[in-house]
C-alpha cells in the first residue's frame, strides 16, 4: 500500500517517471488503455499533472494513451461546451499552445465519432470551434483582463463565421454557447490539491508555499505545544499552548485559532517542519501525559513538543505521521534512484559518444 502511494506521489511530482514507477512494481498493466483507465479513474492524483502527462508530445506511448483516455469518456449527444466540459473534468489544461492543440485534436476526432448526426458534422470545424471555446474560457475567467476587454458575445459568433467548410455555424448555436460558459466556467473537478488550497486560505501569516501538485492532507488535530514540561509540575495547564496541527504527506504545519466567525475558522501560522529525516520520541510523566518530541534525526535537535489530550488521539496521530515520514523517506529514495539512473545512462552515453567521434575522427585522418 505504501508503495502504491509512493507511485502517486512520484507521479504528481514527474508524471512520466511515476508511471514508469508503477509499471515496475506491476500496479499497472503496459498497455494504453490500462494507463488511461488509471488517469480517468483513480483518485489521488493532481489533476495538473495529469494534463502534463497527456500533453507530453515528445513521448508516443503518452499519446496513445490520451486517444484512450478521450474515447474512455462518454461525449454522446452533448453540446460541444459541455461536452468540453466534461473533457477537461479530468485533468487541467497545460499552458503551452502546442499542447493544447494536441489534446483539441484528441477531443474532436471523439467527439465526431461519437456524434455522428450531430449539429457539427466535420473534424475541422469541431476542432476550432472546441479550440474557439477554450480561449473563450480563457478570455471571460481571467481576472487580469478587463470587464471592458474581454470578449463579447457579438465579437465570439463574429470570429467564428465561415469555420464550417465556408460556412456559418448557426449562431443561436454559438450565443448559447458563449452565455454558458459565461455563466459556468470550464475546470477539472476537485482533487488532493483543492483540499489543500482551502487550508491554505485558512491559514493567515508569512508560510510556505502550501499548494502544490504532491501535496495532499493526511490528516488535521488539535494538540498542546509544551514548552517545559517542568512548569506542568506546578500548574498542569500553565506549561501548554492549543496548537492546531495539519499534517501533510511531507510536512507538518503548526498554527493557532485566531478567528472564528460565521462558521469560518482563520488561524495564525506559527512554524512548519518537513518531514524527512523528522523522528518521533514519545514520553509519559506524571505531570505531563501523552506527550511526544518531534526530532531533528540528523543533529538530534528537539523541534517541538506536544503532548495531547489523551492516549486515542496521541496513538492516532502518530500512527499517521510515522507512516507519513516513512513515506517520504521512501519516495525520497525512490525519486533519487530513478534520477540517479538517468544520469548515470546520460553520462555513459555521452562518453560513448565522444569516445566513438575521436575513433572515426582519428581513422579518417589516418
Amino acid at each position: 500500500k505504501r508503495l502504491y502511494r509512493i507511485g502517486l506521489n512520484l507521479f504528481n511530482r514527474k508524471p512520466n517517471k511515476g508511471i514508469d514507477f508503477l509499471l515496475t512494481h506491476k500496479f499497472l498493466d503496459s498497455k494504453p488503455q490500462s494507463i488511461a483507465r488509471f488517469l480517468l479513474n483513480r483518485k489521488g492524483l493532481s489533476k495538473q499533472m495529469v494534463g502534463v502527462y497527456l500533453g507530453d508530445l515528445q513521448r508516443p506511448m503518452n499519446m496513445e494513451v490520451l486517444s484512450h483516455f478521450v474515447n474512455g469518456i462518454d461525449l454522446h449527444n452533448l453540446p460541444i461546451d459541455e461536452a468540453l466540459r466534461k473533457f477537461q473534468a479530468y485533468f487541467r489544461l497545460p499552458g503551452e499552445a502546442q499542447k493544447i492543440e494536441r489534446l483539441m485534436e484528441a477531443f474532436s476526432t471523439s467527439y465526431y465519432n461519437s456524434n455522428p448526426s450531430g449539429t457539427l458534422k466535420n473534424v475541422d470545424t469541431i476542432f476550432l470551434l472546441s479550440y474557439a471555446v477554450v480561449m473563450l474560457n480563457t478570455d471571460l475567467h481571467n481576472r487580469n483582463i478587463k470587464v471592458e476587454k474581454k470578449m463579447r458575445m457579438e465579437d465570439f459568433v463574429k470570429n467564428l463565421r465561415g469555420i464550417d467548410n465556408g460556412k456559418d455555424v448557426d449562431p443561436g448555436y454559438l450565443s448559447d454557447i458563449y452565455r454558458r460558459i459565461s455563466t459556468c466556467p470550464l475546470k477539472p473537478s476537485n482533487d488532493h490539491v483543492t483540499q489543500v488550497s482551502k487550508v491554505d486560505a485558512m491559514i493567515a501569516g508569512k508560510k510556505p508555499l502550501l499548494v502544490q501538485p504532491h501535496r495532499r492532507l493526511v490528516c488535521y488535530c488539535r494538540l498542546f505545544e509544551v514548552f517545559d514540561p517542568m512548569l506542568m509540575r506546578k500548574d498542569k495547564d500553565g506549561g501548554r499552548h492549543q496548537r492546531d496541527v495539519f499534517l501533510f504527506n511531507d510536512l507538518l504545519v503548526i498554527t493557532k485559532l485566531c478567528n472564528r466567525k460565521k462558521n469560518v475558522l482563520t488561524y495564525n501560522f506559527r512554524e512548519s517542519f518537513p518531514l524527512l529525516h523528522m523522528k518521533i520520541v514519545l514520553f509519559d510523566l506524571p505531570y505531563c501525559p501523552n506527550g511526544m518530541q518531534l526530532v531533528n534525526g540528523c543533529d538530534g535537535s528537539v523541534l517541538v513538543t506536544f503532548c495531547a489530550k489523551d492516549d486515542g488521539e496521541l496513538k492516532k496521530f502518530v500512527s499517521d505521521l510515522n507512516e507519513s515520514i516513512l513515506e517520504v523517506i521512501s519516495s525520497f529514495i525512490s525519486f533519487f534512484r530513478s534520477s540517479f539512473f538517468l544520469f548515470i545512462r546520460s553520462f555513459v552515453r555521452s562518453v560513448i559518444h565522444t569516445f566513438v567521434r575521436s575513433f572515426v575522427c582519428s581513422f579518417v585522418h589516418s
